[in-house]
């Protein structure tokens, strides 16, 4: 419980900063905006989480450190959270933190402490020690401090979201999530898996890809690849005639997926137009495929990142992507200018697709448009267009063609 958590004041953090090797390590757990703009305390790491992402770190799907981007504070991070105290603050409106509305610094504390960490809260948050210790706070637009250097590296550049080998090394290409188990993983995923997320969407993973019977059976000639590596079989066979797109994008930290966010949706889209299915695949179909996937949905029907991202989760239960594309996808979100809690189409939001459904495609068809009939025709008839868009249900696998031994 946060009434068993320490806490320390300004005093104490001031004295620690100020001897030679400090003994603390800060985490700053307000908005990148409060961050970046209020300033923050010297060498303080940034954690911001959307809601899907804290609702994992509660259920230890994500593990702590992989919360934090960058490579270079993740590596001290790591070095130091089992040996020195970790201090967390926030802006400090409230007397006490236990009195916090921050709900990331409370699970973090809560989850570090679980882990054998030292945990402080510093009382009176950043507001009580900016305004007793300006000299050992950065600001944005204010003189550079003698050690800005320290804190460069452990704080605004935390927020950048790098290139780097050591990335790709520690997280490899795996379609996993954001524990050493989830992606353990990775090798699991074997054999045809096809997944419908619309009428004319679909998700799978390499395997499925490469399925002609499949495809063919589905009504697919639209095939988005998102690997940089994995082939696309049929693309020298002009006459199956298939349209392939590649995004050459690996399953790592330091990708920028979003790049290619319009791309993939007007490819989507020209699918939809000329009747044929899409297949969105990558290589085990749970994580970079998801993340296209959900930001279509997003953009088709202008729902917030929790709808969307449950609304694929109900048709394919096995969906991970990871931080950093959960990250881009809330970007998405700001840039769509979609209230993440409520929208023009959508009843309130769950946090996820365990609490409930209250969305689907059905709701902003109606809410645009007025009710037509809907015809059903077989799923390989060239001619099958779909008036009327699915009610959400529960996961289905559509086809398992066959499995490796």
């Amino acid at each position: 419980m946060m009434e068993d958590l320490h806490v320390c004041d300004s005093e104490w953090l001031h004295a620690q900063l100020d001897c030679p090797n400090p003994a603390v390590l800060l985490l700053d757990c307000r908005s990148h905006v409060d961050f970046s703009q209020k300033g923050h305390v010297i060498s303080a790491i940034n954690i911001q989480l959307p809601a899907l992402m804290l609702k994992r770190l509660t259920k230890g799907s994500l593990s702590v450190p992989a919360v934090i981007k960058c490579q270079e504070a993740r590596d001290v991070f790591l070095a130091h959270w089992k040996t020195d105290w970790v201090c967390l603050y926030d802006e400090g409106a409230a007397a006490h933190p236990s009195d916090s509305c921050n709900s990331i610094m409370k699970t973090l504390g809560l989850k570090l402490q679980e882990e054998g960490c030292r945990v402080l809260f510093l009382t009176g948050g950043y507001q009580r020690f900016n305004e007793s210790y300006p000299e050992q706070c950065v600001f944005a637009n204010g003189p550079a401090s003698p050690t800005d250097d320290k804190a460069a590296v452990l704080g605004l550049k935390n927020l950048r979201i790098t290139n780097s080998s050591s990335d790709q090394s520690e997280f490899g290409e795996c379609d996993s999530g954001y524990s050493k188990e989830t992606d353990l993983q990775r090798d699991c995923w074997h054999g045809v898996e096809l997944f419908e997320i619309l009428p004319y969407l679909y998700l799978g993973n390499a395997e499925t890809a490469q399925d002609l019977k499949t495809l063919q059976d589905f009504n697919i000639r639209y095939i988005l690849n998102v690997t940089p590596n994995l082939p696309n079989v049929f693309e020298t066979e002009t006459e199956l005639g298939f349209k392939y797109m590649q995004i050459p994008i690996q399953d790592c930290l330091g990708e920028n997926l979003a790049a290619y966010f319009d791309e993939a949706i007007e490819f989507i889209e020209e699918a939809q137009r000329h009747k044929w299915g899409c297949l969105v695949h990558c290589r085990a179909g749970i994580s970079r495929s998801v993340t296209v996937t959900v930001a279509y949905i997003m953009q088709k029907f202008s729902v917030p990142l929790n709808s969307a991202y449950d609304f694929v989760k109900s048709k394919k239960a096995n969906v991970s992507p990871n931080f950093n594309f959960m990250g881009q996808l809330l970007e998405f979100e700001r840039r769509l200018n979609i209230l993440p809690a409520v929208s023009s189409a959508c009843r309130n939001v769950p946090q996820s697709a365990d609490e409930g459904l209250p969305w689907s495609p059905e709701l902003s068809a109606a809410a645009a448009t007025p009710a037509t009939a809907s015809v059903k025709t077989p799923a390989h008839d060239l001619t099958t267009t779909t008036t009327r868009l699915p009610e959400s249900a529960g996961p289905a696998l559509l086809h398992l063609h066959h499995h490796h031994p």
